[in-house]
């Protein structure tokens, strides 16, 4: 299966000789509970919390909350976070109903051969975003107007962030 990445502002394709499984190296999380809209902002760009279970931020992905920028593994239950309705276009808070961490050694909830773990890169105008995620997760479209897993975006295409509409830049496997 070839793999791609973003570089020299070309996409390019990668020829794979060897996919090994590592266990144990990731935490990830993730937000559930998440009251009223289900979303929540990952470094400016809205997400959603995925309805399925599982984890698929790195630890110290930045999530907005109504006091600002906080890693992921340090949010609580009952922390406001900033939620987007897409209904209304507006920006809102929500409260945590339950944080889920994987620390990669017990329970196999990620397969990083099936969900990569990937960083996204988003332009907004002068500045760049980026999350590490695996590409099971939810992002918002605003060209169609749903949430659709980041595997389904291309370079080029554009998710909802927290200052408009982003243009995806890079989607670059990290495992």
């Amino acid at each position: 299966k070839a793999r791609y990445y973003y570089g020299k502002n070309k996409l390019k394709e990668v020829k794979l000789l060897k996919i090994t499984e590592k266990r144990g190296e990731v935490q990830t999380y993730n937000l559930g509970g998440v009251e009223d809209n289900h979303t929540y902002f990952a470094n400016g760009i809205v997400v959603h919390n995925k309805d399925e279970g599982g984890c698929c931020f790195a630890s110290n992905q930045p999530i907005l909350t109504s006091k600002g920028l906080m890693e992921i593994k340090d949010i609580k239950v009952n922390d406001k976070i900033v939620s987007y309705d897409e209904k209304t276009n507006l920006f809102t808070t929500s409260t945590v109903g339950e944080v889920v961490m994987h620390d990669g050694k017990k329970d196999k909830i990620n397969n990083f051969i099936k969900d990569s773990l990937v960083k996204l890169s988003v332009k907004v105008k002068d500045k760049n975003y980026e999350t590490r995620v695996t590409e099971n997760h939810p992002y918002f479209d605003p060209v169609e107007g749903k949430y659709k897993q980041l595997r389904n975006f291309k370079i080029g295409e554009k998710v909802k962030t927290i200052e408009g509409e982003g243009l995806i830049v890079g989607k670059e496997v990290l495992i």
